[in-house]
């Protein structure tokens, strides 16, 4: 069950817009991305979290295959390939470089924040990961 929704929630009294991407995995809800804007202005007091590393939790295939589904449910691009990203970051780029067939430079540079990457390469990048797209109706007629 994936879901993304914008709203609105107070953070340590303070106005926060949040649009997060959450889904169901065996071992309960993970979040995939989340975006934070203050509408109001920061407290003094208020202390720096750990910034939260989706590789620290893709440890296993299914996980994988999941946050890289909710990623593509995404409209803007960027998201999913910052989630291949992330994949590749888990799996090793210097591996997964090698078992797609492209430089690490190559890879590197595909995954970039702002890359358009050819479909060949988001190809067989997936098929160096395991996992494939698939494609389902929206609307039955």
């Amino acid at each position: 069950m994936r879901q993304s929704s914008p709203y609105v929630v107070e953070f340590l009294t303070i106005p926060v817009l949040a649009s997060a991407v959450l889904f169901e995995s065996d071992r309960g809800p993970l979040l995939v991305s989340i975006h934070l804007d203050t509408l109001g202005r920061m407290s003094r007091n208020m202390k720096p979290f750990a910034p939260f590393d989706a590789v620290d939790y893709l440890d296993d295939e299914a996980t994988i295959a999941e946050y890289l589904a909710a990623a593509l449910d995404d409209p803007n691009p960027d998201v999913f390939l910052a989630a291949v990203r992330d994949v590749a970051r888990a799996r090793g780029m210097t591996r997964l470089a090698h078992d797609a067939g492209l430089g690490r430079e190559s890879l590197y540079k595909a995954l970039a924040p702002g890359a358009k990457p050819r479909y060949e390469t988001v190809v067989r990048l997936l098929h160096a990961l395991g996992v494939k797209l698939n494609v389902e109706v929206l609307h039955a007629r």
